[in-house]
C-alpha cells in the first residue's frame, strides 16, 4: 500500500471510528414530534411546502409488505440518513486531504474534525435526529464535490431546487455554500465565467420561485387536507401526538409569531452567550478574511473573499424572525468550515496563504492551538430553539430570575 493510500484510509478510518463514537454518545433513539410529522407530508396533497422528504419516505413504504409509517421505522431511516451523510461527508475531506499539499493536510484535518465533532452529536440527538436539515446538509456535499471536481457542474441547479422542495428555509440556511463557491469560481475563471453565471442565475432564479411558491401560494387547499395529515403526523409521533404548530404554518399558512414570542425572548438572552463562548472563532475566521483580502493583488480577488466573509449573512432573517437558534449556529459553522475546506481543496493560493498565516501564529501558541481545537466538544451538540448547554445553563438561570422562562 503507497503511502498516499494507507494516509487515506487511515484519515476514513480514524473520522468513521469518531463519528460512530460520538453518535453512540449523543442517542436519544426516536425521532421527536415536529421531526417525525414532515414524514406526513407528501405531495399526493398536491405542491405543499416540506413534502419531499415525506414523498419519498411514503413511496419507499409502498414497497415493503408492512407499514414504514412508524416512528421505530422512522428512526432507522434517520439513523441510516445520518450515516450516509456523514460518510459523505468523510469521503469529501478525505479527498481533499489527499490532493492538496502536504503543508495544508493539518489544516484541512483540523476543520474538518472541528465540523465532525459540530454535524454528529448535533443530528444525533432527539432534537435534531430526522431533521430535515441533515438532508440540506447532504445536499450542499454534493454540490461541492462538483465545484472541486468540476465536472457535471451544471447537476448544482436540480440540486439546489431539490433543496428548495425539501425544506424552503435552505434559502437562507444553506444555499450560501454553493452559491459562494460559485460566485468564487465567476471571479477567478475568466475562461469559463459564463458557464459559472449561467448555473449561478439559474439556480436562485429557481430556487427564488420555488421558495415563494413554498411561502405564499401553497396553502390554497390547506383546509381540505388538514385532517388527514394531522392523523397521520399523529400516527408517526413517538407519543401519538404531532407537532400542530408545524402544520399550522405548512400546511394553512397560519402565521406563528404570537405562539413564538417567548422563545423569541430566549433567543435574545441566548444571543450574548453565543457571542462569547463561540468569540475565538468569531475572530480567528475574521482574521483569516482580513489576511485574504490584504494578499489579494486585484478587485476581483478582494471581492471574492469579502463574499466568502459575508456569505453566512444569509442566515439573518432567520435570527430575526425564526427562534431555532442551535439550527441557525449549525448552519453558520457548517457555512466557514466547509467554505474553507473546499477553497483549500481548491487550491485557492491567496486563501491558502491566509489561513497558514492565522494557523501558524496559533500553533506559536502551542497550548492555545490545543484548546481551540478541544474546546468544540464542550460546545455540542447543538440543539433546536435551545442553543446548547453551555449557552442554556447561564441563559436560563436569567430568564428565572426575571420570570421570562417559556
Amino acid at each position: 500500500m503507497t503511502k498516499k493510500r494507507r494516509e487515506i484510509v487511515d484519515y476514513i478510518g480514524v473520522f468513521s471510528i469518531l463519528a460512530i463514537i460520538m453518535f453512540w454518545l449523543n442517542y436519544d433513539g426516536y425521532v421527536n414530534r415536529i421531526n417525525s410529522t414532515m414524514f406526513a407530508f407528501s405531495y399526493k396533497y398536491g405542491f405543499i411546502s416540506r413534502g419531499f422528504i415525506g414523498t419519498c419516505y411514503q413511496l419507499l413504504d409502498k414497497l415493503f409488505a408492512g407499514s414504514i409509517m412508524t416512528n421505530h421505522y422512522i428512526t432507522l431511516f434517520a439513523i441510516m440518513v445520518n450515516a450516509a451523510v456523514v460518510m459523505l461527508f468523510i469521503l469529501l475531506t478525505a479527498w481533499i486531504f489527499a490532493h492538496v499539499e502536504e503543508a495544508s493536510k493539518r489544516i484541512v484535518v483540523t476543520l474538518a474534525f472541528i465540523l465532525l465533532v459540530f454535524l454528529v452529536p448535533t443530528f444525533s440527538t432527539n432534537f435534531n435526529l430526522g431533521r430535515l436539515d441533515i438532508f440540506l446538509i447532504g445536499l450542499d456535499l454534493i454540490c461541492c464535490f462538483l465545484i472541486i471536481i468540476e465536472k457535471c457542474e451544471f447537476l448544482i441547479i436540480p440540486l439546489c431546487w431539490i433543496a428548495i422542495m425539501v425544506h424552503q428555509g435552505y434559502a437562507f440556511m444553506y444555499f450560501n455554500v454553493p452559491l459562494v463557491l460559485l460566485f468564487a469560481k465567476i471571479l477567478s475563471q475568466k475562461s469559463v465565467r459564463k458557464k459559472y453565471i449561467s448555473i449561478f442565475a439559474i439556480t436562485i432564479i429557481g430556487a427564488a420561485i420555488l421558495f415563494f411558491w413554498f411561502e405564499l401560494f401553497s396553502h390554497a387547499s390547506g383546509d381540505n387536507i388538514y385532517e388527514e395529515i394531522v392523523a397521520n403526523a399523529n400516527a408517526v409521533s413517538p407519543d401519538g401526538i404531532c407537532h400542530i404548530d408545524v402544520i399550522d404554518k405548512e400546511i394553512k399558512g397560519v402565521s406563528l409569531n404570537d405562539r413564538e414570542v417567548a422563545y423569541h425572548i430566549m433567543n435574545a438572552f441566548q444571543l450574548p452567550f453565543v457571542l462569547l463562548f463561540f468569540a475565538p472563532y468569531i475572530i480567528i475566521c475574521t482574521k483569516i478574511i482580513k489576511a485574504a483580502v490584504k494578499y489579494s493583488s486585484d478587485n476581483n480577488d478582494k471581492l471574492k473573499y469579502i463574499a466568502v466573509g459575508i456569505g453566512a449573512a444569509t442566515i439573518i432573517p432567520d435570527l430575526l424572525l425564526k427562534i431555532d437558534y442551535g439550527r441557525w449556529l449549525m448552519a453558520i459553522i457548517f457555512y466557514y468550515l466547509m467554505v474553507f475546506i473546499i477553497l483549500i481543496g481548491m487550491k485557492d493560493a491567496i486563501f491558502i496563504k491566509a489561513i497558514r498565516e492565522v494557523v501558524d501564529n496559533l500553533k506559536n501558541r502551542s497550548s492555545l492551538w490545543i484548546i481551540l481545537v478541544a474546546y468544540p466538544l464542550l460546545l455540542t451538540p447543538l440543539m433546536d430553539v435551545a442553543t446548547n448547554w453551555v449557552v442554556t445553563i447561564p441563559s436560563n438561570y436569567l430568564l428565572n430570575y426575571f420570570g421570562l422562562m417559556p
